[in-house]
């Protein structure tokens, strides 16, 4: 078995320059919703959690994924987290495209005042 450290991973995931600006290229079609659910799959989220982050329903959700599939030339989820991380879409440690950082923990409602609730 062989030992797999962060650089190996790294390398991996490199593709050529040229398909990388394809897929750079092929990233500009998609809409900002679509924009939104690729950084959300690339952060493995499921649907059903990307569905209770942007407040969609599954279905809404499946229905983005497959016309991202579809815009990116993809066969499934594993190519779009690839392509994702290998054109810079993504980047590890960062909070996703278009999704502020505090969305990615749930909603937390407090009181303010007597004027009513608010979110964090």
């Amino acid at each position: 078995m062989r030992d797999v450290d962060a650089m190996g991973v790294i390398e991996d995931l490199r593709i050529a320059p040229e398909t990388a600006i394809v897929a750079r290229s092929r990233l500009t079609q998609l809409t900002p919703r679509e924009s939104e659910v690729l950084a959300l799959v690339a952060h493995g989220m499921s649907n059903g959690d990307i569905a209770r982050q942007l407040f969609l329903s599954e279905a809404t959700v499946k229905t983005h994924v497959g016309r991202i599939l579809m815009k990116m030339d993809l066969r499934d989820r594993a190519q779009a987290v690839a392509m994702a991380y290998q054109t810079g879409f993504v980047r590890v440690g960062e909070p996703p495209h278009g999704v502020p950082g505090r969305a990615l923990v749930s909603r937390t409602w407090r009181r303010v005042g007597l004027s009513g609730w608010s979110t964090w």
